[in-house]
């Protein structure tokens, strides 16, 4: 194994697309019901940026959804970015995406996309700013009524969390997860997620221009939230 903590270019980006769904419980409903949020400011041929677009699941997922939507898929990794391209192409669904090694920066900010995912990927992020500056940026890049989702590892200061946090080796061992490979991963974990609060995480979506944001997914740790510029009744 790589020595350096998720090394999307080296063993941990090989075997991303199994060992996610051996650690994260609803990993695959999360992104259809993703796609279910979306849906509603999506016309039939919608174009939807992915960020952190990974091996494909979104894409795929989405797309097997949705048979009209077209997507661009951004990453910073090219190993991430020709995995998702070889399943794309294996699929028959090249066609309906467009994939850029690279940053939202890179996409320009005419505010085409209907609708965006940013879904395990602000976490990585060390300052708060920045995670403010990438939801800022995808915003931009929306139409007035386009939606954002958003999914990231949360952190709650209480033994309770941790508590039911330690039961997540149960569930990634029924699934096939060898014991160390997923030390390695708690530790990884451990010292380079830059974790906050769902509270927090929350305000800086709302801080990045977003008036509405409701949390629709909880597993564990993992949380994603719906933004967007309607304002829902309480």
């Amino acid at each position: 194994m790589d020595n350096r903590p998720f090394d999307f270019e080296a063993d941990y980006g090989a075997h991303y697309d199994t060992f996610i769904r051996q650690v994260i419980p609803g990993y695959e409903g999360l992104h259809a019901l993703a796609g279910a949020m979306l849906e509603p400011s999506c016309p039939a041929n919608a174009r939807i940026l992915v960020i952190g677009c990974g091996s494909g699941t979104e894409i795929i997922c989405l797309g097997r959804l949705y048979p009209y939507w077209h997507f661009v898929g951004v990453d910073l990794s090219p190993a991430m970015i020709h995995q998702c391209s070889e399943r794309l192409h294996s699929l028959k669904m090249a066609d309906r995406a467009t994939l850029v090694v690279g940053t939202v920066n890179d996409i320009d900010a005419n505010g085409a996309f209907d609708g965006a995912t940013c879904i395990l990927v602000s976490h990585f992020m060390a300052e708060e700013k920045d995670k403010i500056s990438l939801f800022s940026s995808i915003n931009h890049r929306l139409k007035p009524d386009g939606r954002l989702i958003v999914a990231d590892a949360c952190n709650e200061n209480s033994s309770g969390f941790r508590a039911m946090m330690a039961c997540r080796w149960n569930f990634a061992r029924a699934h096939g997860a060898a014991l160390e490979r997923y030390q390695r991963f708690q530790e990884d974990c451990r010292t380079s997620l830059q974790s906050i609060s769902p509270e927090m995480e929350e305000r800086l979506i709302r801080q990045a221009g977003f008036s509405s944001v409701r949390r629709f997914f909880t597993s564990l740790h993992i949380n994603a939230w719906l933004a967007c510029h309607e304002e829902w009744a309480d």
